[in-house]
């Protein structure tokens, strides 16, 4: 995803987390900084100068923890900032930004059971909220085309 002129690539390399950027003005890749809470398999977007993640996981020795964590990438200042925690630990879910706010949705917990509720960061008040009084249902239709669907 982007966040101003930076095209930005995370992931998880043999040993540790890797973020790299792709700087469009200075034609060039280098290692951006680290994360406040380095993970794989978040929910992502930006709008602006600002890329989001939410969720995930993070490896801690041998074990995975999902992370209910939130924090956005600045490009202008080039750093990392933690956002207020969302209300569900998620990872594997989706993220998208509209209306000026940053939304997560779906995804698993801990047990690899789906999550059917969303949440949003508004950054104007700087608060996540659950966004889903409801839960989402999944789609009936999906079954034609999926016998052995993933919740």
């Amino acid at each position: 995803f982007s966040a101003g002129s930076h095209l930005l690539w995370l992931g998880r390399e043999a040993f540790d987390f890797a973020f790299y950027k792709y700087d469009l003005v200075s034609n060039s890749w280098g290692r951006g900084p680290p994360m406040v809470n380095p993970r794989c398999l978040f929910a992502s977007a930006s709008c602006g100068h600002y890329a989001f993640v939410a969720g995930g996981f993070t490896v801690g020795g041998m074990q995975f923890n999902v992370l209910n964590t939130a924090e956005r990438y600045d490009s202008m200042k080039g750093v990392w900032e933690p956002l207020p925690d969302m209300a569900t630990p998620r990872h594997k879910c989706s993220g998208f930004f509209m209306d000026g706010k940053f939304y997560v949705i779906g995804g698993k917990d801990a047990n690899h059971q789906p999550i059917m509720s969303g949440e949003e960061y508004d950054p104007l008040t700087m608060t996540i909220v659950i966004s889903c009084t409801t839960e989402m249902t999944p789609n009936p239709f999906f079954h034609l085309f999926n016998p052995h669907p993933p919740w």
